[in-house]
């Protein structure tokens, strides 16, 4: 993924742990997001198992896991390498859209409790 080379510098061994933490955060982050939706399904476990916990975890797991392959950088990787500063107004803004997504979107459109119905 040389997109992600500005983020992981030139150091091999560090390439592979900054590639992994900036990669699986967001793929357990994601499935257990939608499991959590799954968990709300009116239909019952069977639902998560089939659909939720195994579509998800397998769908994501390109995303997940190839990242932290190790590769030798490109040629215009800087080094140190760019940082991601942690921000809370958008780590709040995340929180409340996974919540709105799991409560609204877990029990189903016609059965949520937002909706009424």
């Amino acid at each position: 993924m040389p997109a992600l080379d500005p983020f992981l510098g030139r150091d091999p061994d560090a390439r592979v742990a900054r590639a992994r933490r900036l990669s699986l955060l967001p793929y357990f982050t994601g499935a257990a997001t939608l499991i959590a939706a799954g968990l709300l399904n009116p239909l019952g476990m069977k639902i998560v198992l089939i659909s939720a916990a195994a579509a998800s975890l397998r769908r994501h797991i390109v995303a997940g896991v190839y990242p932290a392959t190790p590769r030798a950088p490109s040629s215009q990787t800087i080094d140190p390498p760019l940082g991601i500063t942690r921000s809370f107004p958008w780590i709040s803004a995340a929180a409340l859209a996974i919540a709105l997504y799991v409560l609204v979107l877990g029990p189903g459109i016609g059965s949520s409790p937002v909706t009424g119905g």
